[in-house]
């Protein structure tokens, strides 16, 4: 009977050990690096565009700029910390876009397509601080939100051992 019970409780107890083992460690360097990638991509990309004078070609640039730091969190599964830092730096690319002035068709002649109206360097600037500082805090937190998914699925188990003549508990998990 002392057996039955014994190899009972060893069979639920390794069942439960063995229950959580999907969940593997994620790496900082890889958190920081699913950031940092697609954001210094669309930061070149609207360098580029800027440089070139192509305010359509700069859309998947900005995109890249706006949702790349967030990529670190998403792998960490910080969804909240990336939703928040994703619209952090949206609401300073429509500051900045608001800024920038608008084209208004015909103003200035055949020469040009369009006059600059309404440019604001203030927000431009105001702008451009919020995407950077968001980005900047992003990305550096990233790493740590992979220490803090590490620190949060590791545990601890007492789980029962046999062992010829003896019966007793061991303490098994992962750290």
């Amino acid at each position: 009977m002392k057996i039955t019970a014994v190899v009972l409780v060893l069979v639920f107890a390794s069942a439960r050990a063995n229950a959580d083992d999907s969940d593997d460690e994620r790496s900082p360097a890889a958190a920081f690096g699913l950031g940092l990638f697609p954001t210094a991509l669309g930061a070149t990309g609207l360098l580029v565009n800027a440089i070139n004078g192509d305010p359509i070609a700069s859309l998947w640039p900005s995109a890249l700029v706006t949702v790349g730091p967030s990529l670190g969190h998403l792998y960490t599964h910080s969804f909240g910390l990336a939703a928040i830092g994703a619209g952090i730096r949206l609401g300073g690319a429509l500051l900045l876009y608001e800024g920038s002035g608008h084209c208004e068709p015909g103003v200035v002649g055949d020469d040009f397509p369009c006059a600059l109206t309404g440019y604001n360097s203030t927000e431009v600037r105001a702008g451009l601080a919020i995407i950077g500082v968001a980005a900047a805090v992003e990305l550096i937190d990233a790493p740590l939100s992979a220490s803090r998914y590490n620190d949060a699925h590791a545990h601890a188990a007492i789980v029962p051992m046999a062992a010829p003549g003896r019966v007793g508990l061991a303490i098994a998990g992962t750290f």
